[in-house]
């Protein structure tokens, strides 16, 4: 068996969850009011950004673009409107993902010796004949053999299962150590938003008076991000939902939905470089927005 039908092999064993997509619900047409709102809130909010970290580049960014239709729930609550945008230090990325290839390799190579593929061969010839067993016991409808020989299956199986989780533990581990580091910047900003959960998250000190809070990834998590910075303007309250804090809206109902009530504003990225970007933030474009009445 070649060995690369081995890692292919111990991958079959690694979790991987797919990203579910949502359906579109029903949609409305925009009104003028709704089109004039989202486009005022999303160019006040592009405005009150910094600019992108010097050397990096610039990535995915809000294109701000009028309004055709909305969901037909919108008006009930004050009207929802985000905008997002990221960067990224290409260089420091492209050395990171060397030495993280040269990781991987390295490790593979280690799970690929001839004991290894022999374990693998062993129990594929293990698997086909407890598969035919498996059809008979099905066809005869034999409950005690189906439980049976599903065990042995789990059982033939158990050692090639724990070699893959093996593999993967010592590739997480050594690839945490050359991951790029303070080399992405995501921010996304949320007008009249809901409930934001503050679990795993720290209280810091405030930002242009704004309530802030951090939340630190492990060094070993196997995203971009360093960690997750939220701060809070306009109305909001803390409250607890089942012994969850959370930021919670304190909405005024009887507003026009076309109102900007209460804005989030997640930053992830690393720690440092995120607190500066929060306070470079022109937070007076942002008050002008949630105050207009």
């Amino acid at each position: 068996m070649p060995r690369i039908i081995l890692v292919a092999l111990i991958s079959t064993f690694l979790i991987i969850t797919p990203f579910a997509a949502l359906a579109d619900g029903d949609a409305r047409a925009a009104t003028p009011a709704e089109r004039e709102y989202a486009l005022k809130v999303q160019g006040l909010l592009d405005k009150a950004l910094p600019p992108v970290p010097d050397g990096w580049t610039a990535g995915d960014r809000t294109q701000i673009n009028p309004l055709t239709s909305v969901s037909t729930g919108v008006g009930k609550d004050p009207m929802h409107v985000e905008f997002f945008m990221e960067a990224r230090d290409e260089k420091k990325i492209e050395e990171a993902t060397l030495k993280e290839n040269k990781v991987y390799e390295e490790v593979a190579q280690g799970y690929t010796a001839d004991q290894n593929t022999k374990m693998v061969e062993e129990m594929q010839k293990k698997l086909d004949v407890l598969s035919k067993q498996m059809e008979e016991a099905i066809g005869k409808n034999d409950v005690s053999a189906i439980q049976r020989i599903t065990k042995e299956i789990e059982e033939a199986q158990a050692p090639v299962k724990a070699m893959g989780d093996a593999m993967n533990k010592e590739l997480k581990e050594k690839a945490a150590v050359v991951k790029a580091r303070d080399a992405h910047l995501q921010a996304a900003l949320a007008v009249n938003s809901y409930d934001v959960e503050l679990s795993g998250y720290a209280a810091e000190e405030p930002v242009a008076g704004h309530r802030t809070y951090w939340h630190e990834n492990p060094a070993d998590h196997d995203g971009d991000f360093e960690g997750e910075w939220l701060a809070f303007a306009g109305a909001w309250k803390a409250a607890d939902q089942d012994g969850r804090p959370v930021m919670t809206p304190a909405w005024n109902l009887g507003l026009p939905h076309t109102t900007a009530q209460n804005l989030v504003v997640k930053v992830r990225g690393d720690k440092t470089r995120g607190r500066r970007f929060l306070e470079a933030m022109k937070w007076d474009v942002v008050g002008s927005l949630l105050s207009e009445k």
